[in-house]
């Protein structure tokens, strides 16, 4: 399917809700330098996209302590999408 991602690692559940979020031509991150890094080189090539940090970002990376090492949430909304990790590898 065209504009779909494979998730690494893979989850062990998801949810399926309503709606979607399209990554625009100015899409921002916010979160953690290093974390933001990462997150570009993974994204740009396969996007084309910038992906500039900016307080207002609509990607935001989160760090969530009752997370294991590599252990991710991801919730997707019309607004933007939140990862919250254990750290920075997930």
């Amino acid at each position: 399917m065209p504009g779909s991602f494979t998730l690494l690692p893979q989850p062990r559940s998801t949810e399926v809700g309503q709606g979607s979020f399209t990554f625009a031509e100015d899409l921002a991150i916010t979160g953690p330098r290093e974390w933001a890094a990462v997150v570009r080189r993974l994204l740009a090539p396969g996007t084309g996209l910038d992906l500039p940090g900016r307080d207002d970002g609509a990607l935001r990376l989160h760090r969530d302590e009752s997370l294991p090492d590599e252990g991710y949430r991801l919730e997707v909304t019309g607004d933007g999408i939140d990862v919250h990790a254990g750290d920075h590898r997930a």
